[in-house]
């Protein structure tokens, strides 16, 4: 299995992720609402982790995928999209409660 090319991938889908946090991070801005600073934190994050993985794990110009380390690309992008899309909710969670 090449576990760079896959982390490399899964990195760009991370940062491919952050973009769509940022809109829902812009509507709550239009209408005024307290929960846009956990889509943007999100967001940051979600880009930082996607670009170190894109960084560390780049393979230069050899991206073959064989069947077996495309199954572990769904897996892995499954898992990191789950995992990262659910920031906001946990980090809302933080900010919207009472002190």
């Amino acid at each position: 299995m090449q576990i760079n090319i896959i982390l490399f991938l899964v990195g760009q889908l991370l940062k491919f992720l952050s973009l769509f946090m940022l809109l829902p991070g812009g509507i709550s801005l239009l209408y005024r609402e307290t929960d846009s600073p956990a889509f943007f934190i999100s967001a940051l994050i979600t880009y930082a982790s996607g670009w170190i993985l894109s960084r560390i794990f780049r393979d230069g110009d050899e991206m073959m995928l064989r069947p077996k380390d495309g199954f572990a690309l769904v897996t892995f992008s499954w898992l990191s999209v789950s995992l990262f899309g659910a920031f906001p909710y946990l980090s809302l969670i933080h900010i919207s409660e009472p002190t």
